[in-house]
């Protein structure tokens, strides 16, 4: 819940003091009335109030602004208001039985809407300075019992980390264990807070290496699909079942946002197909062009994975944003053209393969002519010697040719 949110008699106090001053208010209306958030602050800027019920309410829009308590009517005068507020602020009022009428106004004092009707007298919310004093007093105590940090829970949260833990590199896996080590240790001597901040500081970590995790794995997912697709065109089904099974490995590694072993397990099956890619002859033994393909798109993959390296250890943040996209540069050329060319090379007498062949090397020529980053990255200025229309212009024209030569051949 919002630091800032206010119900039962911290409501009610503040409405008192609304009555002497504007209050600062921030309302996240819940699908139902009993989860709206409503924060309210002497001090704190109506924005801030506003950012705190966004981020711990359920809706995804706020109002916010001040309040002022007129006799029985709540005055809402907004920065930002949403539709129904006057209704929704009112229903929820009733709800903390605290009957007052409620009047939303634009920040120049226009009223927007209002929800008034005839409501009785309640005495609490005109109580004298010193009984509003003593309840504030008491609701701050309160506040402060709730907020202690629980040692329980953080023990459960560093039970949690410690799992998380052992899905890390060795050097950042040992940095933030030692830092675990470190919290336990303050909970046990009784410095909660010490070992909360300690905690957050850990949670904080985490979060961070994961996102840099998603990030740096997005490259392999062209990869993974590019294995899938071959793996689904392999006929014997032990073979495949077999190399379903190792891509189940490199998915379990994505999924625990683990880089490194998700890197190894797909090489792995990567190396497999390879293996695979050149079908056993006779009559075909001379249709090689699967492997023609593979061979030239690695040797320009490896290039431009040495220049991503490169990219990302620039201190320019804009450089280091282009590093996935150099990756990721063949994209609109992977599932399409394996899918093509194997289907030729396992039946090179069809005229829908034949045809399918020729068009996806067509296509792929035409990209490569018209793409700018093509030229881009081939005169990069980082001194990273890279070939993509040379290497991939070559062998598409040379594939072209014996597409040409072997269907009629086979034909």
């Amino acid at each position: 819940m919002s630091e800032f949110a206010v119900e039962g008699a911290e409501l009610k106090q503040m409405i008192r003091f609304a009555r002497k001053q504007p209050v600062s208010f921030g309302v996240n209306p819940g699908k139902e009335d009993k989860n709206t958030l409503l924060g309210m602050h002497r001090l704190k800027a109506p924005s801030i109030i506003g950012k705190s019920v966004k981020a711990d309410g359920e809706g995804a829009k706020v109002a916010f602004g001040t309040c002022e308590v007129e006799g029985k009517v709540l005055n809402l005068r907004c920065e930002r208001t949403l539709p129904g507020l006057a209704k929704k602020v009112k229903r929820f009022l009733k709800l903390h039985k605290v009957p007052l009428n409620v009047v939303v106004m634009d920040e120049d004092g226009t009223v927007l809407e209002q929800d008034i009707e005839e409501l009785p007298d309640d005495p609490s919310l005109e109580a004298e300075e010193e009984a509003a004093t003593s309840d504030a007093q008491t609701a701050e105590a309160s506040k402060a019992a709730q907020n202690t940090p629980d040692p329980a829970a953080m023990a459960q949260k560093l039970k949690a980390i410690q799992q998380q833990l052992k899905t890390l590199p060795t050097a950042a896996a040992e940095k933030l264990t030692a830092a675990a080590a470190s919290a336990v240790k303050a909970i046990r001597s009784g410095d909660l807070e010490t070992a909360e901040a300690t905690i957050g500081r850990i949670e904080a970590a985490l979060a961070k290496l994961a996102a840099q995790a998603r990030q740096d794995l997005e490259p392999l997912r062209q990869r993974m699909e590019e294995a899938q697709t071959q793996i689904d065109q392999i006929s014997d089904d032990a073979k495949r079942a077999k190399l379903q099974a190792a891509m189940g490995m490199v998915e379990k590694a994505v999924g625990d946002a683990n880089p490194p072993a998700a890197e190894k397990a797909l090489t792995t099956v990567e190396t497999a197909l390879k293996k695979l890619a050149a079908p056993t002859p006779p009559p075909t033994a001379e249709i090689t062009v699967l492997a023609d393909w593979q061979a030239a798109k690695d040797a320009v993959d490896d290039e431009l994975r040495l220049l991503s390296d490169r990219l990302r250890k620039s201190a320019i943040p804009e450089v280091q944003g282009v590093a996935d996209e150099v990756e990721t540069l063949l994209s609109p050329l992977r599932t399409k053209m394996i899918t093509a060319l194997m289907g030729f090379q396992q039946a090179p007498t069809d005229a829908k393969n034949r045809d399918a062949a020729l068009t996806a090397l067509s296509e792929a020529e035409a990209w490569l002519a018209s793409d700018p980053r093509v030229k881009a990255i081939d005169a990069n200025p980082w001194g990273v010697p890279v070939t993509v229309s040379a290497t991939l212009g070559g062998v598409l024209r040379k594939l072209q040719n014996d597409v040409n030569r072997m269907g009629r051949k086979a034909s």
